[in-house]
């Protein structure tokens, strides 16, 4: 019962930060990838897919090696992990998550939102076997 709640109270953050954020996105930062519609990329390393398979829930699927063409965002993905935030706050991390990555933010936290056409030049299934033990 409790873990049920405690689902659905992430489930709600995660909405309010979404809509905050492309609420921000829409007004400050109009020519941005929209994260409502785009496609979520990471650093090419392999090491960095494997740091993000070990954060997500029982990731499935496949991962391809991209080229992409059109508007590319690298963000620092530290700031919409999940959290009890004010408004402001929200508002403030939204505000610095459209401004971009920092030069030293660390690879493992960079996240890209893409939007435009991709051309996959690699697939591998998800080794998440690997991730467990990395």
């Amino acid at each position: 019962m409790l873990g049920a709640l405690l689902r659905g109270f992430e489930d709600h953050l995660k909405i309010v930060r979404e809509l905050v954020f492309e609420n921000v996105r829409a007004r400050e930062f109009p020519y941005r990838p929209s994260r409502t519609n785009c496609f979520w990329a990471l650093p090419p390393q392999e090491e960095i897919a494997l740091i993000w398979l070990q954060r997500m829930r029982n990731p499935q699927g496949t991962l391809c090696l991209v080229e992409a063409e059109g508007k590319v965002h690298a963000a620092d993905a530290k700031l919409v992990r999940i959290g009890c935030y004010s408004l402001e706050e929200l508002q403030a991390r939204s505000r610095a998550y459209w401004k971009g990555a920092d030069p030293d933010t660390p690879l493992k936290d960079v996240e890209y939102l893409v939007e435009g056409p991709l051309r996959v030049i690699e697939t591998r299934a998800i080794p998440w076997a690997r991730a467990h033990s990395a």
